[in-house]
């Protein structure tokens, strides 16, 4: 089956949290929006924690309505065992917007898909773009779904296709990566021997080929993720569920939770790219990239989540200033990201450069030297 009787003013490739925030925000605005989603329900991804500076993010984008009735894990802060054996708890009571969360992720995406539909959006699920060329200022876009086909005409694209980077990779000219950091994570089932897990900070430990972090989102099963460099992984006996178990028993503080009166580790460990990287090339003739499209970041400064939420919001608004005429909208929006960027690299630096145990270790040697600007 082909449809091709679709026009829009903005295509946006991706519905993650990025695109979805970009969808939604341009049509609170009242532009004709289609976003393209190849997924056909949310799906659980790593990545659940969101820090309390994205309050006004979720305010911007009308989500704050009835938000403690969504399920998130209400996170009081961090525990971090870094630079020495003790671990030191972070509270965010200091922070002017309040708590975190460890976020209910499919439950999350699924209500950012419910509001770009209530407000107008053509939401297609089960579709990729397969081909777009661009005219006269027009963008014309074949999709392509399990049963069904079609094009679509537009004024602007978004890529939100995250780490795929669809976009930045036909219109752009790649990405710059700056490491070559993998995670290495399980979830644990609950054991039905204890009380029910309330920990609800992130907790972080330092080891010599790379850290550990833990979350607890609100389904009770616990997240372990292992992270370290490509090269590092491929001999670590942690890759298979028994190894990563026992790793995990070796830590000073996260092993607490490998005790199976706690949790069961019979999920086998995945493994997926953390790499900092951004694209070269972020803003071009009538598109743009945001959220992992555009930057990507180590887990360690717990910005992907707020950082996909304001360039969503970014890019819509650059791309109502564009639609408009206005000249600079692009530059400015570049200018936001080289900002992002620059404070990021500094930040993990200096971060990094308080855990000096290991220093001789190729892990983290190579984060002791300082970033090429």
């Amino acid at each position: 089956m082909s449809d091709r009787s679709q026009e829009a003013e903005v295509v946006v490739l991706g519905g993650g949290p990025a695109g979805a925030s970009a969808a939604l925000h341009l049509a609170r605005n009242g532009l004709p929006v289609v976003l393209l989603e190849r997924s056909t329900e949310p799906q659980w991804r790593i990545g659940e924690t969101l820090g309390p500076s994205a309050r006004p993010m979720l305010d911007t984008l009308g989500l704050l309505k009835g938000w403690s009735a969504e399920g998130h894990r209400v996170s009081p802060g961090n525990g971090s065992s870094w630079g020495s054996d003790p671990i030191q708890f972070t509270d965010f009571i200091a922070s002017p917007y309040g708590s975190g969360w460890q976020l209910d992720r499919v439950r999350f995406e699924r209500r950012l898909w419910t509001e770009v539909e209530r407000h107008g959006v053509r939401l297609q699920l089960g579709t990729r773009m397969t081909q777009a060329r661009r005219e006269a200022g027009v963008w014309d876009v074949d999709w392509a779904g399990v049963s069904t086909s079609g094009s679509l005409r537009a004024s602007w694209i978004i890529d939100a296709t995250g780490r795929r980077g669809e976009g930045v990779r036909r219109w752009g000219r790649g990405y710059e990566s700056t490491d070559a950091l993998v995670a290495v994570f399980s979830r644990g089932r609950p054991s039905q021997q204890t009380s029910p897990d309330q920990e609800a900070r992130t907790w972080v430990e330092s080891a010599p080929d790379g850290w550990w972090y833990s979350a607890l989102p609100p389904d009770g099963h616990r997240l372990m993720a292992w992270m370290t460099d490509a090269d590092l992984v491929r001999n670590w006996p942690g890759r298979e569920r028994e190894g990563f178990v026992e790793q995990l028993r070796m830590t000073k503080h996260l092993g607490q939770w490998a005790d199976p009166a706690r949790y069961h580790w019979d999920e086998a460990p995945r493994i997926t790219s953390a790499q900092s990287r951004r694209a070269r090339v972020a803003v071009g003739d009538g598109w743009l990239a945001v959220g992992d499209a555009a930057l990507s970041f180590d887990p360690l400064s717990a910005q992907g989540l707020i950082t996909a939420l304001l360039t969503g919001i970014r890019g819509a608004e650059t791309s109502l200033r564009s639609l408009r005429g206005e000249r600079e909208a692009g530059a400015t929006y570049v200018a936001g990201l080289e900002s992002i960027w620059k404070d990021y690299r500094r930040l993990l630096y200096e971060h990094y450069a308080q855990e000096r145990r290991w220093s001789d270790q190729p892990f983290w040697a190579r984060r002791h030297r300082p970033p090429v600007p």
